[in-house]
């Protein structure tokens, strides 16, 4: 990566690299999108969780649907660019700074929370769930920031933009972020799956749910029960393990040992399958969030409270 001293010396224009994979990524992504889209609002919607576990799949959801705009955005981003005649290394680097946000880290938010819970009983305020959730996504938005408008480095290895302003280090920060962050989720999670299996504190007064029955995720069946926690521990190490081919072809192209595009694509496809995977997986182990989408796509929402002055009026009639 070569870096230049001073914004003085930045080219007026730059060239644009053609990437074959966004005709995989881009489908992928768009209907990646919709999918979380549609179980964002069957959990936001449920009559089959509890308070406490509705808010922290809402706010996991949530940020996966952010995560997945973020890949669309990157797709979108490159259509804008890759087709203009000419594009200034300022324009460029502005577009393709916000939208390199690497950082998905909903497993180690999850999986800190129920530790906490597990060895300390201590539940985090959603607020500050939530907060620590924004933590990730807002440093990486603020290192686009230092790198659009401060930094005075650029970079020559940027996936569309043959040049961009982009500090070094940063792209080191996000990278260490991350995967540090995935192997201490790791880490807590092995601790949480072996304090629940030696405990096994299940609320036994939460039934299987059923579609026409009423039973809902206590949130002791969420922290305590043993197949709920394995599903989580599985989409924790899911990551790391659809990373591997993507990482290997990656090493093996840039050491000049085996090249070819075709694999390439297909690393980054099985990559970018994480989100929907993820959210498969909860819906298939998981009745509770199973029946909320079902639920959402029969248009059978939570029922209101009925209240007092609703029975006096069907009383009345």
């Amino acid at each position: 990566m070569e870096q230049m001293p001073t914004t003085t010396s930045i080219p007026t224009s730059v060239e644009t690299v053609h990437l074959p994979t966004i005709l995989a990524t881009l489908p992928i992504h768009t209907l990646t999108t919709v999918f979380i889209i549609i179980i964002m609002i069957s959990i936001l919607l449920t009559k089959h969780l509890e308070t406490r576990p509705r808010h922290l799949l809402a706010i996991n959801c949530g940020f996966f649907m952010i995560s997945s705009f973020y890949d669309l955005a990157f797709d979108i981003s490159y259509l804008s660019i890759v087709n203009r005649d000419q594009i200034s290394v300022q324009e460029c680097s502005a577009i393709r700074n916000f939208v390199y946000n690497p950082i998905a880290t909903q497993a180690f938010v999850d999986a800190l929370e129920r530790f906490l819970k597990a060895f300390f009983d201590h539940d985090i305020p959603l607020a500050e769930v939530f907060a620590l959730y924004c933590l990730f996504p807002l440093t990486s938005i603020a290192l686009a920031i230092y790198n659009t408008f401060i930094s005075s480095s650029l970079s020559q290895n940027d996936d569309v933009c043959a040049t961009v302003r982009r500090t070094a280090w940063t792209n080191i920060a996000l990278i260490l972020i991350q995967w540090g962050s995935a192997i201490i989720a790791f880490v807590m999670y092995v601790a949480i799956w072996g304090k629940v299996r030696r405990i096994r504190k299940i609320d036994t007064t939460t039934a299987k749910p059923t579609s026409a029955g009423s039973s809902k995720m206590t949130t002791t069946f969420y922290y305590w029960n043993n197949n709920l926690v394995n599903v989580f521990f599985i989409s924790c190490i899911l990551p790391l393990v659809l990373a591997i081919p993507s990482t290997v072809f990656t090493i093996l192209t840039e050491y000049n040992i085996y090249q070819n595009h075709v694999v390439n694509i297909i690393g980054v496809v099985i990559l970018d399958t994480t989100t929907p995977i993820t959210w498969i997986l909860y819906i298939l182990c998981i009745d509770h969030i199973r029946l909320s989408i079902i639920d959402c796509i029969r248009c059978r929402a939570r029922q209101p409270r009925e209240t007092s002055i609703t029975k006096i009026t069907l009383e009345t009639f």
